[in-house]
């Protein structure tokens, strides 16, 4: 089974591809992905944006965060 298709529930797979490691936020700590209960939970929410994470893409992904770029 495709990792997208278990993952996110799509059977055509990921919408696209995930860069190499060396070319993801994710790898490199600049981007976070909060559960819907992390998201719920306005402690962590705040905690996140004090410390300079903010959502990125609140309406296609809204639980992604970015620490101090767009990405």
């Amino acid at each position: 089974m495709h990792p997208c298709r278990s993952i996110f529930g799509d059977p055509e797979g990921c919408s696209g591809y995930a860069p190499p490691a060396e070319h993801s936020w994710h790898q490199l700590g600049a981007v976070i992905d909060m559960t819907k209960a992390g998201l719920d939970d306005s402690w962590i929410v705040d905690a996140l944006e004090d410390k300079g994470w903010f959502q990125s893409l609140p309406d296609s992904d809204p639980g992604r965060f970015s620490f101090n770029d767009r990405h």
